[in-house]
């Protein structure tokens, strides 16, 4: 039935009640006329009696608390009677239970069965001990500022890195070096998303600052995001160049600089080379390499047997980038399934910047590029393929097809030359074969983390330079928990190498809360029979306080109109 069908009736029966007086009492004669006191009270009674029929057909619900079931107030949580229990985060209430815990709570009250969350949520303290009981959550607003932050985990020198994440209450986000400088910035969408993009630059740990406007310009939270610049551990990268020139030049630099193990070695001619000592090219010498570097000259110079033994080194995993600088020979990728045709002819290549701004003008060769599962690795703001690439057995084979990449580098654009090549290594080589560790990108002083795909030996490095040993999960193998005191940069030492990870001093009082309402929604979610909690806390009223006041009215007012009470003493009753 539609809840407005009631108070319509009980209205329109109150309108034509009056209607009916009005008329009764215009028709009179003027003698016989009711005093108006009396007119009065009858008006009224009608509304009066509609009122108190409608709270007999329709009493007011009553909040009430199952015998087993128990009220736990949490940060920002409001009082709905019943048994109740404040945790250390609700504010403080007079004549209000006060528990350290929620499991301490259980204990002093035997027999619950289903809990009622109101406010922020539960801890990871209090997690455990809600499993398996039925769970009602009454979660409270979100303040406004960021409840959601992923950071890149690792980035390669002169690569680029994107943080998104999601804002309450609208507004814009901005990125700041750890100069103050604003390196992107970015508004949020309709749901509060964002997505920024910056540029690594030289390797080591640096912090930069998230910060978050609400739509009138006022922080509202402000979150450190760590970046940790550094090569692909032990990544070895050799270039073969037909030819001298500055391509070669400043991309060697550039290895060097971001921390990669480069090998070059260029033809002069006449059987002549200069450069580094390069492996074999055999698959087993080709096994020490994690990319390979060929131009159209240095590949037409390798033999049959050296060809077949890159193609299987291919296979195997490692990574194969073809240059293009001039006509393509025949055959040039065919036997790895990236066929190459064309070359002779060239044309411009226009690159933007982060900022949107134009770029030198560069130039690619046009390249017939065969694979029809070839996939774009980098294109111009014209839209203009400039490297592609496609998988072959676990490894993959891609094409450079920009012949004067280094005039960004001496026209004073060498972070996005670097960016260039950051991502042309980081999609090619091959992939590590150590287990990385991982850790929680929001990890915070007080709260546990997790650390896993750890290894026997790993230690712990603090802040301070002080070590200390883990101790494994038993439950999630080669995972082990970390409660941190200190906010700052933590490393996992493994063997001789240190890998760096960040734990918050502290994290935005919104991404605190979305945190603890996104876990303990996910216990809701995990118990079916949770809604009969939120069912059984509201019962309709007693409805027979209504129905006698509704009778005593009715019958006082049916005797008040019999009654010769406020009319001419010759009138007769109605």
């Amino acid at each position: 039935m539609n809840p407005w069908a009631l108070p319509l009736i009980l209205t329109a029966a109150v309108v034509l009640a009056w209607l009916r007086l009005g008329w009764r009492q215009w028709r009179a004669p003027g003698a016989a006329r009711s005093r108006g006191w009396r007119l009065a009270l009858l008006l009224l009674a009608q509304p009066v009696l509609a009122a108190l029929l409608y709270l007999t057909l329709s009493p007011q619900q009553t909040r009430m608390a199952e015998p087993e079931t128990l009220t736990i107030l949490t940060r920002g949580g409001s009082v709905a009677g019943g048994r109740t229990v404040a945790l250390p985060e609700a504010a403080r209430r007079g004549g209000i239970e006060q528990a350290p815990d929620l499991a301490t709570a259980l204990r002093r009250h035997p027999g619950i069965r289903a809990l009622r969350i109101r406010g922020e949520g539960l801890t990871e303290r209090d997690r455990p001990a809600a499993r398996g009981l039925a769970i009602a959550f009454d979660p409270a607003p979100l303040p406004p500022g960021l409840i959601a932050m992923t950071p890149s985990d690792r980035t390669a020198p002169g690569g680029p890195f994107r943080v998104s994440g999601q804002v309450e209450g609208g507004g814009s986000v901005a990125l700041l070096d750890p100069a103050g400088v604003q390196v992107a910035a970015a508004p949020v969408d309709a749901e509060g998303h964002f997505t920024l993009d910056a540029a690594a630059r030289m390797p080591g740990t640096a912090l930069l600052r998230l910060r978050s406007r609400s739509p009138r310009g006022l922080v509202t939270s402000e979150l450190a995001v760590p970046v940790r610049t550094t090569a692909e551990p032990g990544l070895r990268v050799t270039l073969l160049g037909g030819a001298p020139g500055p391509e070669v030049k400043f991309w060697r630099r550039w290895a060097s600089d971001a921390g990669l193990k480069p090998v070059v070695r260029v033809a002069l001619g006449a059987g002549l080379a200069l450069g580094d000592p390069t492996p074999p090219l055999t698959v087993g010498g080709l096994s020490r390499v994690d990319l390979l570097i060929l131009d159209e000259r240095s590949w037409a110079a390798l033999g049959g047997g050296e060809r077949a033994a890159v193609a299987a080194a291919v296979r195997g995993g490692m990574g194969l980038l073809l240059r293009v600088t001039g006509p393509v020979p025949p055959g040039y990728g065919a036997a790895m399934g990236l066929p190459l045709a064309g070359g002779a002819a060239s044309a411009p290549v226009r690159l933007l910047d982060r900022d949107g701004k134009s770029l030198p003008i560069l130039t690619r060769r046009v390249v017939q590029v065969g694979a029809r599962d070839a996939q774009t690795l980098l294109a111009d703001a014209t839209g203009a393929v400039l490297a592609g690439w496609r998988p072959l057995g676990r490894g993959r084979i891609g094409a450079w097809l920009v012949t004067d990449a280094a005039g960004l580098v001496s026209a004073g654009h060498g972070e996005a030359y670097g960016a260039i090549w950051a991502r042309l290594v980081g999609t090619l080589a091959r992939a590590g074969t150590s287990n990385a560790p991982r850790f929680d990108p929001l990890a915070h002083r007080g709260e546990r983390t997790a650390l896993c795909d750890l290894l026997a030996g790993d230690t712990l490095v603090l802040p301070d330079g002080k070590a200390r040993r883990l101790l494994p999960d038993p439950a999630t193998p080669g995972c082990a928990g970390y409660w941190p005191r200190v906010g700052g940069w933590h490393g996992l030492r493994r063997g001789d190498t240190i890998r760096p990870f960040y734990v918050h001093a502290a994290l935005p009082a919104a991404m605190i809360a979305a945190e603890r309402r996104d876990a303990t929604l996910a216990l809701v979610r995990d118990r079916p029979d949770a809604a009969t909690v939120r069912d059984v806390s509201l019962r309709p009223g007693a409805s027979w306080p209504w129905l006698l006041g509704f009778l005593a009215i009715a019958a006082l007012l049916w005797w008040f109109e019999r009654a010769r009470i406020g009319r001419p003493a010759d009138r007769r009753p109605d």
